[in-house]
């Protein structure tokens, strides 16, 4: 009976979590439970094999191969966030066009959504990415949920996508942030 009260993204987090499917992967080789010393050395490794390079602020940067109908090359900017015990239980993450400018709508965030989306869906698999929209929220929230990773997706501002990638098991833990 109380189950038809829950929303569909509650159930669908409470069904994969009851599931007891456990996703550590994330990207590029790096995983949740990961040492803060094993991203760096990975973090190395990538530089020199792929070009990882450091972006803006603390945040690594990582140029996405886009598919041939995309009007610039998309970037990836992205770091861990680390529980009390220094292990990866999260990852921020940006999104935009290398091309983008203020005078351009042709690279604005809001033509980024569905290509980005179409990018997590092929590496993911699993379910689909739900559309959210809430009260005090003036952005749509994409979100999907496979096992214990939840992924949600919002447009920043008008040039970046922001993503946070969760560990839904560690989600009551203390987070220690970069």
């Amino acid at each position: 009976m109380f189950s038809a009260c829950k929303s569909e993204y509650e159930q669908l987090v409470e069904t994969e979590l009851e599931s007891g499917v456990k996703y550590d992967s994330l990207f590029l080789g790096l995983k949740f439970g990961q040492t803060r010393q094993e991203f760096f050395d990975l973090s190395w490794k990538l530089n020199k094999s792929i070009g990882l390079q450091p972006g803006n602020g603390n945040l690594l940067e990582f140029v996405l191969t886009p598919p041939s109908e995309e009007p610039s090359p998309i970037k990836m900017h992205f770091y861990p966030t680390f529980d009390k015990e220094e292990r990866i239980n999260g990852m921020d993450l940006k999104f935009s066009y290398s091309r983008w400018n203020i005078f351009n709508d042709l690279h604005s965030s809001d033509r980024l959504v569905q290509p980005i989306i179409d990018t997590l869906q092929n590496w993911y698999g699993k379910n689909p990415f739900m559309k959210l929209t809430f009260e005090k929220e003036p952005n749509e929230i994409w979100v999907k949920v496979d096992g214990n990773r939840r992924m949600a997706i919002r447009k920043e501002d008008d040039r970046f996508l922001e993503m946070k990638i969760t560990n839904l098991l560690d989600q009551n833990k203390n987070v220690k942030k970069k």
